[in-house]
């Protein structure tokens, strides 16, 4: 299994980043047929929100700009069409 340790950002007045581990270990399920779009988008949009959530509540600023950036510039050849 891979671990990745990361810092927390220092307190912030009464807020206190919170010692947080974040397991992905479980097997996508089976969308079943009877599932519709809406669902399955849900099913996701669910996940991205807690993982959202899990890292902006301890992550330090200075790492979260950048692994924002990281992230969209994984992604955006996906949004790149071919100009001609």
């Amino acid at each position: 299994m891979k671990e990745v340790s990361l810092y927390k950002f220092s307190p912030l007045g009464n807020h206190v980043a919170e010692d947080t581990v974040i397991r992905i270990d479980l097997d996508l399920p089976e969308f079943s047929d009877h599932m519709n779009l809406k669902e399955v988008e849900g099913f996701y949009q669910n996940q991205a929100e807690m993982l959202a959530d899990a890292l902006l509540n301890v992550l330090p600023q200075g790492t979260i700009e950048p692994l924002t950036i990281r992230l969209l510039n994984r992604r955006v050849s996906l949004y790149r069409g071919k100009m001609e």
